[in-house]
């Protein structure tokens, strides 16, 4: 199962606002709880050193992308990206973030 530690869903402001847009569900909507269910439906592989992300997993939607990894004590990091950023510069930041 997936424990939500800390909720950064800055683009549910967008949803909710004028002309914001229907992504996930619309307005009733929240990004973070659908990282915490892609997550919990394919959690990330295992990083075999201590004190370090890795097991970085990328999910499509079809204008998203989530990208997500955890460490050895099952931490995980994720972000939603749009389909043209790309994931390796993704899973850096994780990882810069991580640290």
């Amino acid at each position: 199962s997936v424990t939500m530690l800390a909720k950064y869903d800055h683009a549910s402001q967008y949803e909710t606002s004028p002309g914001g847009s229907d992504l996930y569900g619309g307005r009733d909507k929240s990004y973070a709880d659908a990282v915490g269910m892609v997550i919990g439906n394919d959690p990330p592989g295992a990083t075999a050193e201590a004190g370090t992300i890795g097991g970085f997993k990328v999910c499509q939607s079809e204008v998203h992308q989530v990208v997500y990894g955890s460490d050895t004590d099952g931490l995980c990091l994720a972000v939603i990206t749009g389909l043209k950023y790309p994931s390796r510069v993704a899973i850096q930041a994780l990882i810069e973030l991580y640290g």
